[in-house]
């Protein structure tokens, strides 16, 4: 992984608990003599299997991740939220032009982040209260995949790796498109 520091100043840069610390970080790719299969096996997979983010380590949120995607290589940036840390759920819009952000105390049942076993039937109730998008097109749904902006392919494809929602705690937004809050 490749890691780097926005400065403005040539001769020094802020430290990550600095108020103007900002960074950039690269998505791993594996060299072309490793395994071949390996960059196959990781398509559709969350950023901690990526590489990108690591359990147990908190990314601050300013550190912005470029991401590269499995089917037409071009790069796009997120930006993230821990979701447990500040007591949230998130929800991708079925085309993931939007993040709906719903604090665990504002609708009944709400999926906790790492939770292990997911009421199906509790989901679809939750998922018919949510807000529409005001952006883009779809609704809500938790397993809702997280898009390439670009050919609008599931990169994180939680519809298909559902086993893997849970423990992708960070929530994700393209760079510079605000989060949607519910308001109850």
């Amino acid at each position: 992984m490749i890691d780097g520091i926005i400065s403005k100043d040539r001769g020094r840069h802020p430290n990550w608990r600095d108020k103007d610390y900002e960074a950039i970080r690269f998505q791993p790719f594996h060299l072309s003599n490793a395994d071949g299969n390996l960059s196959k096996d990781l398509i559709g997979k969350g950023l901690f299997e990526r590489g990108v983010y690591f359990s147990g380590t908190v990314t601050p949120t300013s550190v912005r991740a470029i991401c590269i995607c499995d089917v037409c290589n071009r790069s796009f940036t997120v930006q993230h939220f821990h979701g447990g840390f500040s007591e949230n759920q998130y929800f991708y819009s079925e085309d993931a032009k939007q993040t709906l952000v719903v604090g665990y105390h504002e609708i009944e049942d709400i999926p906790n982040q790492l939770q292990k076993e997911v009421d199906e039937t509790a989901l679809t109730d939750l998922e018919s209260k949510l807000l529409q998008p005001t952006r883009g097109t779809g609704r809500y749904r938790y397993y809702n995949s997280f898009r390439c902006p670009h050919c609008e392919v599931p990169f994180i494809d939680f519809e298909k790796n559902k086993e893997i929602r849970p423990t992708e705690y960070y929530g994700l937004r393209h760079i510079n498109l605000e989060l949607q809050k519910i308001a109850y």
